[in-house]
């Protein structure tokens, strides 16, 4: 799984076909596609890195990285743990 993550990644992640409007952000259950899909595969990698290292190596801004970790913790897909300084991200 992690290297479907990978390879989609690196081709520029695009949604399956078939997936439409809102439903758009998500694939085969829980799995999210587009930018949230690639903020979840990089934390899973290394759970450290900050939300503008997120942005920098997404080509977001800051509080574009810090929207989608607040929609994938609505989720149950994504969790701090520890502070905000030295804390990090747990993936589900």
């Amino acid at each position: 799984m992690l290297a479907m993550i990978r390879d989609a990644l690196r081709a520029g992640a695009k949604p399956a076909a078939g997936v439409q409007g809102k439903v758009q952000g998500k694939i085969q259950g829980r799995i999210p596609a587009g930018t949230a899909g690639k903020v979840r595969a990089l934390l899973r990698a290394d759970g450290s890195f900050s939300a503008s290292d997120l942005g920098r190596k997404l080509h977001l801004s800051e509080r574009a990285v810090r929207k989608h970790c607040a929609a994938l913790q609505a989720d149950g897909l994504l969790r701090r743990v520890g502070s905000d300084k030295s804390g990090h991200w747990s993936v589900f």
